[in-house]
């Protein structure tokens, strides 16, 4: 106590001093802005980014003993961080000061920007071939694994082993993943793609491989998309479905085996809710719950009862109570509106998770649960199936080569296998033997093939369980 009065009184002897020295009065300066003509009595507070970019504040010089209020960050900022105010040294110690808190200047001094690490929010995540796309919860768009054809839009052809900020647009709304190129919506209805355009798969009218997001037409009424091997699906605002790429097997639907390399409208409907893309065939929900396929059958894929190959939309039987769909390289998986799972079409690694390795050509139920909330068929031609249940829990099965699965073995499973005992798990998405998850925290979670960085973690090292990539 005693301390704190002698510094008090010290101030206020300083200041007086130098009032009496300077001749300061309301009417040459005492009025409280600090300014003086006599540079002996002046100091001057500086302002330090620590470790952020940007502009700091301009520094202020003022009389000893004036009191100025601490101003904004100006133009600073640090990714992954958000501004905190100010302190007296750089590790944050020494207080905390607030923006537009009183400071006194008493002597030449620097405070320091204080970060706060911000807490990483991931909204959705789809998993391509050997790439990954991300959107964060402020709409940022993030990339990361292979990028031979320029996959990852970060303006190269260079892999990245972490997650990575493409641009620094925060509207990104929507992203699809394929096998060497991406697909994304904004929130503004825009369409964008970047990656292999050998197929036409971008849907700009060319071939040319793009390395950045590139826009496809002037349209803003986007709602949908989803990609596969090389082609892509999308619905528009108006419930019309429309589909560009490859097209060999007959995998856009529009009664032809013509690739195309814009987006081309299939049918005149107006009612489509839901698609999914997958190596070579599509299928599709009505709003009215009921289910199509069109594409490659091989195996029995389009559920149709037969291995024949259709190029426009066809009916699956006659239920119209199908909630979701994700397709695979050869095979399809949905969840109907009771909450059960079914499957059909190549089995090939008890991909299809009914406990044996045949093909079924028609949906078939995966056990007798009513609580499947999400499933996701990967496009990978040797790969797995994962899926999420109403009580958050997850769920995976088919080959485990590179502990695609997540249990912590290597151990092919031809039913679904619960993989560890938390009930937090909010989205997922399927690779090439890789699996990505976010949990409701928003924290990004993968495991199984890291080749190429695919998983994010900074590593090349295959994961047999969950690991939390931290960018």
């Amino acid at each position: 106590m005693m301390k704190n009065k002698i510094k008090i009184l010290g101030l206020l002897a300083l200041t007086a001093i130098i009032g009496l020295m300077t001749g300061c009065d309301e009417g040459n300066g005492g009025n409280g802005n600090g300014n003086n003509n006599n540079p002996a009595f002046n100091f001057t507070l500086t302002f330090d980014s620590n470790g952020g970019t940007g502009t700091p504040p301009a520094a202020i010089t003022r009389l000893a003993g004036t009191t100025v209020q601490l101003p904004g960050r100006n133009t600073l900022e640090k990714e992954g961080y958000s501004f905190d105010g100010w302190s007296h040294n750089p590790d944050g110690t020494g207080g905390v000061l607030a923006v537009d808190a009183n400071f006194i200047i008493i002597a030449n001094a620097t405070l320091y920007a204080r970060w706060i690490e911000e807490t990483i929010v991931f909204s959705s995540v789809s998993v391509g071939f050997e790439h990954s796309v991300a959107i964060r919860e402020n709409g940022s768009l993030w990339t990361w694994g292979d990028n031979v054809s320029g996959q990852l839009g970060n303006g190269s052809t260079s892999s990245r082993r972490i997650p990575t900020r493409i641009g620094n647009d925060t509207d990104w709304l929507s992203a699809s993943a394929g096998r060497e190129f991406s697909i994304a919506i904004r929130k503004d209805g825009s369409l964008w793609a970047w990656g292999d355009n050998w197929s036409g798969q971008l849907g700009d009218g060319t071939t040319t491989n793009r390395n950045i997001p590139t826009r496809i037409g002037n349209d803003t009424d986007w709602l949908s998309v989803s990609v596969g091997s090389g082609h892509t699906v999308a619905i528009r605002k108006d419930g019309s479905l429309w589909a560009w790429g490859i097209n060999g097997s007959g995998q856009l639907g529009d009664g032809t085996a013509t690739s195309r390399n814009i987006p081309t409208r299939i049918g005149n409907d107006t009612d489509w809710l839901s698609v999914s893309a997958g190596g070579q065939h599509t299928v599709a929900i009505r709003k009215d719950g009921s289910l199509w396929a069109w594409g490659n059958n091989g195996q029995g894929r389009l559920g149709d009862g037969t291995t024949t190959s259709r190029n426009i939309p066809t009916r699956i039987g006659n239920d119209t109570d199908w909630l979701s769909v994700s397709v695979g390289s050869g095979h399809t998986v949905a969840i109907r509106k009771d909450g059960s799972l079914w499957a059909w079409g190549e089995n090939r690694d008890s991909i299809l998770g009914d406990g044996t390795a045949t093909s079924r050509h028609i949906p078939t139920r995966i056990g007798d649960d009513t609580n499947w909330l999400s499933v996701s068929a990967s496009i990978a031609t040797r790969s797995h199936t994962v899926a999420t249940r109403e009580d958050g829990s997850l769920w995976a099965w088919g080959s485990n080569s590179q502990g695609q699965l997540g249990d912590g073995t290597t151990i092919l499973s031809n039913v679904p296998v619960r993989i560890g005992d938390d009930t937090d798990w909010f989205s997922l998405s399927t690779g090439n033997e890789r699996t990505v998850a976010i949990r409701k925290d928003g924290s990004l979670w993968a495991w199984g093939n890291n080749w190429f960085g695919m998983l994010g973690d900074g590593t090349t090292t295959n994961r047999h369980s969950p690991v939390r990539i931290s960018q």
